[in-house]
This record gives structure tokens, sequence and C-alpha cells, in this order.
């Protein structure tokens, strides 16, 4: 899947390792690091200190794909694992920052997982594109803000 370069766990090792030599003490980063392959439509990720994607199969219900690993370059040796996910058509994956499931409302009650997968599900038909502003709505619908506190970054990948 990555055509005989590192693998996304190697790519995390490396940078973990590498990271504290360009950066001061107390820095860290969070990234997903994803793949996808468009012959087989395969998909290939690793979360580090960012949730993990949300993947709704077709005619089913919003699921997190992997697990929520640790950010880089805090620990000497964590554990990272990547998730591969075949794509089938109509497949939808959803990969988002903290910002859009922390979305604070006036209450302070966070938007979290359950609205976004939510909002996923109810638009599975629409394009990719018209989810994105489906969710960018429901958050500022939900929390009454029109601008973000936090960072706020999607990408929709869907599979026709």
């Amino acid at each position: 899947h990555t055509r005989g370069k590192l693998s996304p766990v190697k790519v995390a090792q490396n940078i973990n390792r590498l990271f504290p030599e360009f950066s001061s003490d107390n820095n860290f980063v969070a990234l997903i690091y994803a793949i996808l392959n468009p012959q087989d439509h395969e998909f290939v990720c690793i979360c580090c200190g960012q949730s993990p994607p949300l993947f709704l199969h077709a005619g089913g219900n919003p699921v997190p794909l992997g697990e929520h690993g640790p950010v880089l370059g805090i620990f000497d040796n964590p554990s990272y694992k990547s998730v591969e996910k075949a794509i089938s058509p109509g497949d939808i994956l959803v990969l988002y920052t903290d910002g859009v499931i922390e979305f604070l409302m006036k209450k302070v009650s966070i938007f979290g997982l359950e609205h976004l997968s939510s909002i996923v599900n109810d638009s599975r038909k629409l394009p990719a594109a018209e989810i994105i502003q489906r969710i960018i709505q429901g958050a500022r619908q939900y929390s009454g803000l029109q601008n973000f506190q936090d960072d706020f970054t999607l990408v929709v990948l869907k599979r026709e």
C-alpha cells in the first residue's frame, strides 16, 4: 500500500525519534497519517494524538476506525498501530481534528462523536463536500457560535 516505502507505523516511529532534535522541550505533534490507494481502494492510517477516523459502511452505522495513539515527540518508545480498511462503494470516511467534536456550546457541553456520527449517518446519500457543510452547520447550530475557537479540520472521503 505504500509502494515499498516505510509503513505508517515506521514513519511515526521515525518522526517520534527525530522530533526532539528539532524542537524545544515539551513540544509535541498530533497527526493522522493516512494513505488511500486508488487502485485497490485500500485505506491505511495511524492516529498519533488524534481521534481515529469515523467509518460509515454503506448501510451500516458510523464507528471509529482504529485507535487513538500517543502524540509524537513526548515518549521514548511508544507503541503505534495502523489500521487498514477496504473502502467499498457507498462507504464514507471522516477524518477530523479534536476541535470538531470538542466544539463547545454555551452550556459547556461538547458537540461530541455522537453528534458527528448522527450528522454523517443522516447525510450518507450526499456528496462528500455537502457532508462537510452539514457537519459545519450542525456544529454552529449546536454551539450557537459562528466562529471556531479551536482547530476545526475535516476531510470526508466517499467512494461512489
